[in-house]
């Protein structure tokens, strides 16, 4: 329990910006097909690298097995 003021004291002493509530439904909405389908079509052209993702899977892999 200790851990936990602590930390409540911590993030007391910072002004940090908060979540409004249509913020906080927006993040928690679903994501859509379409919106995963733009990101697989601009990976190449935004990105120069074929190094993974944090996933471990390049983004020639996602391009490739979009369908």
């Amino acid at each position: 329990m200790d851990n936990l003021e602590g930390m409540d004291k911590f993030l007391q002493t910072y002004n940090l910006p908060r979540v409004s509530h249509e913020e906080m439904k927006s993040l928690y909405r679903p994501i859509t097909n379409k919106e995963i389908e733009s990101v697989i079509k601009n990976l190449l052209t935004t990105t120069t690298t074929k190094n993974p993702g944090p996933d471990g899977v390049t983004d020639e892999f996602y391009q490739l097995f979009k369908e």
